[in-house]
């Protein structure tokens, strides 16, 4: 009696799933569509150019696969050392964004010494990860595009910051100085998202830009516009500025990007003034 009161609640939940999917399909398709089933090897393949590698990553603390896939061949292989991973992903993210940290009452020596401590640190690290990680592919870093797939706390791994592995060229270089880093949520989302641009249509503008903004209350256009507005005294023409860089104190204000106006000037150059929106200066 039991069993059938089961299988009949089953049934009614799976006729609820169907109506469901239904009802999505024809109200979203492209939504359906990026929850249905993984692309097989071949489909994965066809996916990639000749000049990109997939480095897709799968499993937990007992053990963690590696999938080497090119356009032309795959191949897969367990990883050493699992256990101790995580950890060292753990430590590695810490020393990266050690800038990031603030430390109340820390003078500017004391976060001086606490900052050269993380960077002599983070050479040795990257290295264990990346004989973790990355020499089981030494042999397919011919190719200049690398594209990751990881989960859990691999996804916090900043793979372009790790050296080249042994046997590849430019080994001990970081990674990002010799190929283009693409981080991806699954290979079955980049197929669905391919054939939804097919029928995308055309943007009204090709561009948004901003660029060059004022960071400072002492950037010289703030005293251009000072002097022509002339502000009241009791004007806080600083607290604009003190708002944009919050959070930032503890390594100044932000200096002005040199060129930055020359380049987004050359870009503009590229679109019809209708295609583009650009913010620059206060406006940025």
């Amino acid at each position: 009696r039991h069993r059938r009161i089961a299988s009949e609640a089953l049934d009614r939940v799976n006729a609820e799933h169907q109506s469901l999917r239904e009802n999505m399909r024809a109200q979203n398709s492209s939504y359906l569509a990026l929850s249905g089933a993984p692309l097989r090897m071949k489909q994965v393949q066809a996916l990639l150019d000749s000049n990109s590698v997939l480095l897709s990553y799968s499993g937990g603390r007992d053990a963690i696969y590696l999938w080497v896939i090119t356009s032309e061949a795959a191949r897969g292989v367990s990883l050493d050392n699992p256990s101790a991973l995580a950890g060292l992903v753990r430590r590695y993210v810490t020393l990266v964004t050690e800038r990031n940290r603030r430390v109340s009452s820390e003078t500017a020596n004391l976060r001086q010494a606490r900052l050269r401590h993380a960077n002599l640190q983070m050479p040795a690290l990257g290295d264990s990860i990346s004989r973790i990680l990355l020499e089981p592919a030494a042999d397919a870093f011919i190719h200049k595009r690398v594209l990751v797939m990881a989960s859990g706390v691999l996804s916090y791994l900043p793979f372009g910051a790790l050296p080249i592995p042994r046997g590849a060229a430019g080994a001990g270089r970081s990674l990002v100085a010799r190929h283009e880093i693409v981080f991806l949520s699954s290979a079955s989302t980049v197929g669905v998202l391919r054939e939804l641009r097919k029928s995308r249509p055309t943007p009204s503008r090709t561009i948004a830009m901003l660029a060059d903004p004022v960071f400072s209350h002492a950037d010289s256009r703030v005293v251009i516009r000072s002097t022509a507005a002339a502000p009241s005294p009791a004007a806080d023409t600083k607290a604009p500025w003190s708002a944009a860089v919050r959070g930032i104190e503890g390594d100044g204000p932000l200096p002005r990007v040199r060129y930055s106006r020359v380049e987004a000037d050359a870009i503009a150059r590229l679109t019809q003034p209708n295609e583009r929106l650009i913010a620059a200066d206060f406006d940025a």
